[in-house]
Formats: structure tokens, C-alpha cells, sequence
């Protein structure tokens, strides 16, 4: 069977990440399948990073406080001008009548998904968070804006794929299906990731596609190979997380189970190698350390590999575990979110102000000056007042600052709040945040499509099917604009800028 196989238009192709690894090899090795794997994600973010810099010009006419948000940037650009502008460029290449289309944010993708659906193409799709939609959503979204014809044409997997998946059967069969058998020791044998080698092809034979691009914002990010050791979170109670199933449940997976600490040890050794890799990163949701882990950790850093994971301000209190990050770690990605109590304690974050300026002296007092470390803030968060928006951007800026002066690389990450609809009940009360039927001081991701459709990026109103525009109201009952509207440059800058 020919069959074409590409990421999604909004994934991340600056990490060498460890599901086109598993997917790029689960091809290869099925006999039945002659795959062909496409430029498309390639290609399709460097085009839009191409007009990031004349949209962020553009915007920053009137919102310099925006344009200093770069993280942001990459990711809401990327996804929308991903999705709207290049859908062609897929359609163009594609050469198959099958084709398996990795998903990272499926109910966004849903214009470039109904497109190829729309051409006649039997479409696959699957990926981490079609696991938050049941089958009867997708289908009714997609059957909206996709010919009746061709819905016969869409298979949606859910689950996940490993090497003793038979992908063939699944296709063969053309039923929509959820994988729960799973072998994920043989997540530690996969090897080859298409995109990097696209990455190394293109470099060497295309001369008219600039791929710098790729290590802007970060180039620790850029060298670095993403692993997952389990699923786990110490809290797992945040309201906007979307890790959870469609029912709230929260579905633990332990990747290394079955697998032996040379086997995993050597797969990351080797892939680091072969990609020429700075580092890695543990995508595990919360990392928190145990007996294997540590045997694995410890023979990465005898071998040199640069580590990265993604941690808390719980956890980074206590000296004991800060005694294992300064072993074995050299990059930090915390989730702070925000540095206000009204906004931690609506989000259910766990842990208030006073915990965070313990953690800052935890840190100063427990951890080596060499570790970097990024914190994650969500813009649009329920506050009290607009003087309390200014006043977390203030602690946020005076917390770099007072890690700097202690000796710490540091930086803030910015994200605008995302509430997709399956999220609704968990964040929306009706009175601090709510849906937005007046399209008036808009918060959330919502805001920026709506600069997207000032500039022609969006044509039409599709995301209205996955996002919700939101309207905040501070504790007095008054509408409360967006966090960039509130804050002044000089401040975000100060908070945002990495340099």
C-alpha cells in the first residue's frame, strides 16, 4: 500500500521529537506500507516564519507589549498561518491516495484536515490530544465544512502507536479505532526521525530555503531530542491542563516499562549522537525522580548529554531534590503561570505567592549557577483588578532579576490562556471569566486570531468550532481587558525580553 505520512502544519519541527521517531519507524518496518514522508511540515514553517517579522511589525503598531511576547509568537503564528495560508503546499506534494496525518492540535487543524478530505484523499489522522475528543465530536465538526461524500474517507485513531502496531490492519480495516495495547519498550529502539533528516537534506541540496530560522528563540531548543519517561504529574489538578482524558481521568503511562536501563540509557546516547543533539529533553509532565530514572540520568551525564525537564515550584522546594537536579540536570522548564494568589488559586495551581519568594530563596540557596532556567507565564489569567495585572508582571520581572543577580541564566515564557471547549467547565464560572458574545475586550488566544483576521491570516471563522472568545471581569463586576492592553512596554519588555 502507498501511504504518505506528515506531521501536522503547527508542530514543533525545531526538537527532534520522539513520536515522528516512533511513527517514521512503524513505517519503515511493515512491508505492506511503500511511505513516502513529506516536506510539508518543513517547508510550511518556514513560510510562515518568513511573515512572522512583517505581522509582528505590523501588530506592533499597536500593541508594542505583544511583540515582545516570543514564545507566543512561535507557537500561535506558526499553528494559524500554518493551517490558513499553506494548505496548498500539502495538497501539491501529496502523490498518495492514503494519507497519515499526525495531529498536535486536532480541532485546530480542522481547515487543512477538511481540505484533504475535500481533494478526495483517504485521510488517518491521529495524535496525543485527539485522546480529549470522542469520535462523534470530530466527525461533527468535520461534517460542517467537509463534502458528505468524502466523510467516508476520514479513519480517526486514537491511542498510541508503537512498533508492534499494526498500522496496516487499521487502515486495512477503516474503522474508526482506539489503540489500548501497547509495547512501549520498543519506544527505546526507534532510531530514525524524518524531519531530521529532511532537516539535513535540505540544508546540504536547497540553497533557496533558509533554515536559521529554526534557532531563533532558543537554540538549546533547536539541538535538543525530546523523551518521555512517564506521564505522571505530583498535582495534576490544574484547571486548564489538557493532559486529561475527555472524562477528566488522567491516564498514567509509564514509557520505559518493559525496558531495561542500558536499553534506554543506549537509545538516547546513540540518537544524541546521530543528530548531533546539545541535549535532551524529558517531556514527562512533572518530573519527579526514582531508582531507574537516576540509573538512566547518571549514564547520560557520563556520556555528556545536556538534560533538560520540565519541573514546579513545589517540587523546587524541597533541597533534597534540587541536590539530584544539581547532579544531573542542566536546563529547567517551571511551570510558574503566574505570580498572582487570585489567579494561582482560580487556576487550582496548588501553591500561592509566598511559596514561589520560598522557592526563589530555595533556589539561591540549593542549586548550581550553570543550570538555566525558563519559567512558563499564561497571559489572561482571572485577576482581581488591572492593578494586579501590573503587579504580577512587576514580580515576574523582579524575580529574573533577582535570580540574575544571583548568578542565574533565566528567562520568562509567555502564552496567551488557551480554553478549549472540553475545558469550558473547568475554568468558565460566569463571573471572573466568561464566554464572549459581544467580541468585546477579549481575552485568551482568542484575541490575537482576531489580528490574525485584521491582516488577512484568517479568512473565516473555524476556530470559533475549538476556542472560545473569552471575556474577564475583575472582582468589582468591571470588564477587564487583556493583559496586553493593561500592561505598559516598558514592563513587558522587562519580563519578556530574553537576552
Amino acid at each position: 500500500m502507498k501511504i504518505s505520512f506528515t506531521l501536522g502544519g503547527g508542530q514543533d519541527i525545531r526538537i527532534n521529537q520522539i513520536a515522528p521517531r516512533v511513527l517514521t519507524e512503524n513505517f519503515l518496518r511493515n512491508d505492506k506500507f511503500e511511505p513516502t514522508f513529506l516536506n510539508f511540515p518543513l517547508i510550511c514553517a518556514y513560510h510562515a516564519f518568513k511573515d512572522v517579522s512583517k505581522y509582528r511589525q505590523q501588530i506592533g503598531e499597536k500593541n508594542k507589549a505583544l511583540v515582545t511576547c516570543e514564545a507566543l509568537w512561535w507557537n500561535s503564528l506558526k499553528i494559524s498561518l500554518g493551517h490558513y495560508k499553506y494548505t496548498n503546499l500539502l495538497l501539491n506534494e501529496l502523490k498518495t491516495d492514503y494519507l497519515f496525518y499526525s495531529c498536535s492540535l486536532t480541532l485546530l487543524e480542522i481547515k487543512i484536515i477538511s481540505a484533504i478530505l475535500n481533494s478526495g484523499i483517504r485521510l488517518i489522522i491521529g495524535g496525543a490530544l485527539i485522546n480529549n475528543f470522542s469520535f462523534e465530536d470530530i466527525r461533527d465538526r468535520l461534517s460542517k465544512i467537509v463534502d458528505q461524500r468524502y466523510m467516508k474517507n476520514l479513519l480517526i485513531v486514537k491511542g498510541y502507536v508503537d512498533l508492534t502496531t499494526d498500522l496496516y490492519k487499521i487502515v486495512e480495516k477503516w474503522e474508526d479505532c482506539v489503540i489500548d495495547n501497547n509495547d512501549f519498550s520498543t519506544f527505546w529502539e526507534c532510531e530514525k526521525d524524518y524531519i531530521v533528516d529532511k532537516i539535513k537534506i535540505f540544508r546540504k541540496f536547497d540553497k533557496h530555503i533558509d533554515l536559521s530560522f529554526l534557532e531563533l528563540y532558543s537554540a538549546y531548543q533547536f539541538k535538543t531530542s525530546v523523551y518521555i519517561f512517564d506521564s505522571d504529574c505530583w498535582w495534576g489538578k490544574c484547571k486548564f491542563c489538557s493532559s486529561s482524558s475527555i472524562d477528566g481521568a488522567r491516564c498514567i503511562i509509564d514509557f520505559t516499562k518493559g525496558a531495561s536501563i542500558e536499553k534506554v540509557s543506549e537509545n538516547i546516547i546513540n540518537g544524541v549522537k546521530k543528530h548531533n543533539s546539545e541535549g535532551i529533553f524529558i517531556a514527562n509532565d512533572y518530573f519527579m525522580f526514582n531508582d531507574k530514572y537516576e540509573k538512566i540520568l547518571q549514564n547520560l551525564v557520563d556520556s555528556n548529554v545536556k538534560i533538560s525537564i520540565f519541573t514546579g515550584i513545589k517540587a523546587l522546594q524541597n533541597k533534597k531534590y534540587i541536590k539530584k537536579i544539581n547532579k544531573y540536570m542542566n536546563y529547567l522548564r517551571i511551570g510558574l503561570e503566574s505570580l498572582s494568589d487570585f489567579s494561582l488559586d482560580y487556576i487550582n495551581k496548588g501553591y500561592n505567592y509566598k511559596d514561589i519568594q520560598d522557592t526563589v530563596v530555595s533556589i539561591k540557596n540549593n542549586m548550581n549557577r550553570d543550570i538555566v532556567m525558563t519559567f512558563n507565564l499564561i497571559l489572561d489569567l482571572p485577576e482581581k483588578s488591572e492593578k494586579d495585572v501590573i503587579l504580577n508582571y512587576e514580580r515576574a520581572s523582579q524575580l529574573k532579576n533577582e535570580l540574575r543577580e544571583a548568578g542565574f541564566t533565566t528567562h520568562h515564557s509567555s502564552r496567551l490562556l488557551v480554553v478549549p471547549k472540553w475545558d469550558q467547565e473547568r475554568l468558565i464560572d460566569n463571573k471572573y471569566l466568561t464566554i464572549n458574545t459581544q467580541n468585546k475586550n477579549i481575552s485568551g488566544r482568542y484575541l490575537i486570531f482576531n489580528y490574525f483576521k485584521e491582516l488577512n491570516i484568517l479568512t473565516d471563522d473555524l476556530y470559533k468550532d475549538a476556542l472560545l472568545p473569552l471575556l474577564r471581569y475583575d472582582e468589582k463586576g468591571n470588564e477587564l481587558k487583556s493583559d496586553i492592553f493593561i500592561v505598559p512596554y516598558d514592563l513587558a519588555n522587562r519580563a519578556f525580553t530574553w537576552d
